[in-house]
This record gives C-alpha cells, sequence and structure tokens, in this order.
C-alpha cells in the first residue's frame, strides 16, 4: 500500500466537509505492448507507481487509443486535457511515456483496479 501524501480530517473543502480524505501522489507509466514477434499493437500497459511507501501497482491492460485516450481523461484521474495530449503524443513516438504527480484517493485506486 503506498504511503499517504496528503491527509485531510474534519475539513471543509469548496464549501463541503470533508470527513476524512488521504490522497496518494504518484506517476502513470503507459507503455505499448509488444507480441511475441516484437511488433507493437493496439495495446497498453498502464501502471500506477506511488512515489513513497511501496512499489508499482496492479497493471491494466487497454485495448486500443481511444479507450486509452477515454481512460485517461475520465474524471477518475483528475488531468486535465493538455496533461494527456502531450503524453499521447509522445506514446505514438515513443512507445512509451510517464504522467507525474497524479494524485489519487483509495477509492479511486480501487476502482480504476490500480491498487
Amino acid at each position: 500500500m503506498p504511503q499517504v501524501s496528503f491527509k485531510i480530517v474534519n475539513e471543509r473543502i469548496a464549501g463541503n466537509f470533508v470527513e476524512d480524505a488521504y490522497l496518494y501522489t504518484g506517476s502513470l507509466d503507459v507503455k505499448r505492448v509488444e507480441n511475441s514477434r516484437g511488433a507493437a499493437r493496439d495495446r497498453y500497459s498502464v501502471i500506477y507507481f506511488p512515489y513513497s511507501g511501496g512499489g508499482a501497482a496492479p497493471s491494466m491492460r487497454i485495448d486500443g487509443t481511444e479507450n486509452l485516450k477515454a481512460f485517461l481523461e475520465s474524471n477518475f484521474l483528475h488531468l486535465w486535457k493538455e496533461a494527456v495530449d502531450s503524453p499521447l503524443n509522445e506514446l505514438s513516438g515513443r512507445g512509451t511515456t510517464s504522467i507525474q504527480n497524479v494524485q489519487l484517493k483509495a477509492q479511486e485506486l480501487r476502482r480504476l483496479g490500480l491498487l
């Protein structure tokens, strides 16, 4: 389990009372998966690496560039569109990319299958 990067207890945030919130900070590493012949496919491996408190979380496989983009732009990840476009461009050229400083709650990590 990653170590908590940020903790809020019994506070008001944006006008709402928050009883308990833990945020974990890490990076999302995305790599294009190759088949046994070394040819790149339209399949990707996504791994969340917490900055402290443990190793990588389980990887998830995503088929298709459009599905990957939809995942990265989903509300669960809290990423700006601009924060997704640049890594996707890098991924198309190099086959690998990383998105830094991704902050997620434990329930979001579980929901995404990354914890």
